[in-house]
């Protein structure tokens, strides 16, 4: 790793990732040399938001699902808040969906990442507050470049917790527009039915194997070899009216259950797959809103002394 520059909290931080706003850095602690093992970024709002986020994402870590990505820690300061993630070596779904040439997947493994990320989601909109009363945690801008497919454990979901930094107008990369659900594209409300439609959108993407388009044709129509109860329901998912669209993640994840479809051998035979095109050393700088490189690249950490650098993915067609 490059030589820390500076410490925060227990945190040695290497050079800054160069891009926009945010100030983000691999960092190391000084009991565990060696490679880079966090990524750190820093948010500087008022106290108000930063108090905010603060308390969201301390929700966010008691959340009981594996493929939430966990946050290791935050800390604030005067003018910050730091927000620290393990670095997790993976490859996000949109640099899949992009990248020309790349492993492709069965529907085994399409479903059983599709579960782990509706179940991630049911465990945020279904969490309790301190009464025991439903107090759901949404997340703020779901697509596939907020999904890790980490090489070692489940895919990981991430930004829970971080919803007022995106609603301070953050923009979402163009190519997971399509993603967000219709009312939230106009400025209105985000809520448990907007983060299952965006969930319908990414189950679309991977059993029909390309990018989601809102005006794409239903997915009961395009695999009419799956399962037609499943495929009518991620077609609910994606109803463009938030008032019909009365489909839950939970339903969505007990749907590809009952489907008997999800395959973890399938699955685990496609990541090696991943880890072989993309790279033992491949991390994604995608976790937190305006984090650079853009969040559709990977950052690969550079040999000594070197400033690291984003390799862009080439778009498919």
């Amino acid at each position: 790793m490059p030589k820390s520059l500076e410490r925060a909290e227990s945190y040695d931080l290497g050079p800054r990732l160069e891009g926009e706003d945010r100030r983000v850095h691999l960092a190391t602690r000084p009991a565990e040399p060696g490679e880079p093992s966090y990524l750190v970024a820093f948010f500087e709002r008022d106290q108000k938001v930063l108090d905010e986020v603060e308390q969201d994402v301390l929700a966010a870590m008691e959340l009981a699902s594996p493929s939430i990505a966990p946050v290791v820690e935050v800390f604030r300061n005067d003018t910050e808040l730091g927000v620290v993630h393990a670095a997790t070596p993976g490859v996000t779904l949109l640099r899949w969906l992009l990248t020309k040439d790349a492993p492709p997947l069965d529907d085994g493994a399409a479903l059983q990442i599709g579960l782990e990320i509706c179940e991630a989601l049911a465990a945020a909109h279904d969490r309790k507050d301190a009464k025991q009363k439903t107090s759901p945690l949404v997340h703020p801008e779901l697509g596939p470049h907020q999904v890790l497919i980490a090489y070692e454990g489940p895919a990981l979901v991430f930004s829970f917790g971080l919803g007022p930094l995106f609603e301070t107008g953050r923009a979402t990369p163009n190519d997971a527009l399509a993603y967000l659900a219709p009312e939230v594209r106009k400025g209105g409300a985000n809520g448990t039915r907007a983060n299952t439609y965006s969930a319908g959108a990414i189950l679309w993407s991977l059993l029909a194997r390309e990018p989601f388009a809102k005006d794409g044709p239903p997915l009961r129509k395009k695999r009419t070899d799956l399962d037609l109860k499943l495929t009518l329901l991620i077609d609910r998912a994606l109803s463009p009216s938030v008032l019909k669209r009365t489909v839950s993640c939970s339903q969505l994840a007990q749907a590809i259950e009952r489907s008997g479809g999800a395959d973890p051998e399938a699955r685990a035979r496609w990541v090696k797959a991943l880890r072989e095109t993309f790279g033992t050393v491949t991390m994604e700088a995608t976790c937190f809103p305006g984090a650079t490189p853009p969040r559709e690249d990977t950052l690969v950490p550079p040999p000594q002394g070197v400033p690291p650098t984003a390799t862009k993915p080439t778009s498919k067609g």
